[in-house]
């Protein structure tokens, strides 16, 4: 029996290991650590946790019953401590249903495959945010609205191959030249060459609204971003 009681706690902190990366990476996504790693590893780290906690528990459960009366005081306190942890960790893991949802309505989470390029999401808030309809010289459009996820950031990206269209833009945003401004994390797709000589920066800060906008004349990409602090 006490082989048992000790394959039980060997389990135990393997799932304890388990709860504390998924921590830790939905920490550094929360707080644009890695961001482009995070966001696809931590859809996987929900589908194992909504659907793997729950068996395992059971599992352990069963498992467990020959020799739960076998453990110390210290032990029962492990187990106590690591039982609720897990509990937790599923709860959180209950977003999945919603991030599903998510391939559908874009409203519940920022990983949505409506991103773009060109989808009917994309075109319609770049009309939103730039102010008109994305013209035949405009192509190649992402959107992303993090605003539901506490940190207000609305970001496009877009090919513009018109030099009056960018100058429209530019003008209709009120957005100055300016040298030191680099971009914030965002998705796969926002990936702005800040090592480029020729990159162009442009932003208008309202202190507690903000738009930022970089342009690189070779390949003609616009990277667009506005949002609250």
């Amino acid at each position: 029996m006490t082989r048992r009681k000790n394959t039980v706690l060997y389990f135990y902190t393997g799932l304890n290991t388990f709860v504390v990366v998924y921590l830790l990476v939905a920490l550094a996504w929360r707080f644009d650590i890695f961001r482009s790693i995070t966001d696809d590893v931590i859809p996987w780290f929900m589908v194992v946790g909504f659907l793997g906690i729950p068996p395992f528990a059971i599992f352990l459960w069963f498992f467990n019953r020959p020799v739960r009366k076998e453990y110390s005081g210290s032990e029962r306190v492990y187990l106590l401590v690591s039982r609720l942890a897990a509990v937790c960790t599923w709860l959180c893991s209950c977003w999945l249903p919603l991030m599903i949802v998510a391939v559908f309505n874009p409203w519940f989470w920022p990983l949505t495959l409506l991103d773009g390029p060109d989808t009917g999401y994309s075109k319609k808030h770049f009309e939103q945010y730039i102010g008109f309809a994305p013209p035949a010289s405009v192509s190649k459009i992402y959107y992303r609205d993090q605003s539901n996820m506490m940190d207000g950031r609305r970001q496009l990206r877009f090919v513009c191959s018109d030099a009056a269209i960018l100058n429209r833009i530019i003008a209709r945003q009120k957005l100055k030249a300016t040298k030191s401004r680099n971009s914030t994390v965002g998705a796969k797709w926002w990936n702005i060459p800040h090592h480029n000589p020729n990159l162009q920066r442009f932003e208008l800060d309202l202190g507690g609204w903000y738009t930022y906008l970089w342009f690189e004349p070779s390949t003609k990409t616009v990277w667009y971003e506005t949002g609250d602090r």
